[in-house]
């Protein structure tokens, strides 16, 4: 039925989520001396980019708990929302802005070009928005156009 379809693609959504921040949590940590320095070219990290380069990854495998677990799933798709913005909002920042782009993403990310990064963020972030969405509302079906029906006797 329908509610579950949505309930399994919520789901979906969330393993991808979780498989991603994993991922790059790891890469970061496993290269944190290549992770620091690219986040101290950062106008936006600069001086902070001790704090930053522990605090993002650490967030980033908190955010996965929240996904694995039944009960907070909701919340870890939401901070999965709030998360991939700030992250494609600072993409899009340093596209714009910044003309030496330091690259501070781990694996193959890393090898993405920053349009690139920006459409996979994109992707991510909507994605993660249609998962809690969907887990939020499992039973609700998608507005339609209202028509009127008239009944002749």
């Amino acid at each position: 039925n329908t509610c579950m379809k949505r309930i399994h693609f919520s789901q979906l959504i969330a393993v991808l989520l979780f498989v991603l921040f994993v991922y790059t949590a790891l890469n970061k940590y496993f290269d944190m001396a290549n992770f620091r320095a690219s986040l101290e070219e950062s106008p936006w990290v600069g001086n902070y980019s001790i704090f930053v380069s522990y605090a993002v990854p650490l967030l980033e495998l908190i955010v996965a708990a929240l996904l694995l677990v039944p009960r907070t799933r909701l919340k870890g798709l939401y901070a999965s929302f709030w998360l991939m913005l700030f992250f494609t909002i600072y993409i899009a920042y340093m596209l714009v802005f910044t003309p030496e782009l330091p690259c501070s993403c781990g694996g193959v990310i890393s090898e993405m070009t920053w349009p690139q990064h920006l459409v996979f963020n994109i992707v991510f972030t909507l994605l993660a928005y249609v998962a809690s969405w969907l887990h939020k509302h499992p039973g609700h079906a998608p507005q339609q156009a209202h028509t009127i029906s008239y009944t002749y006797k």
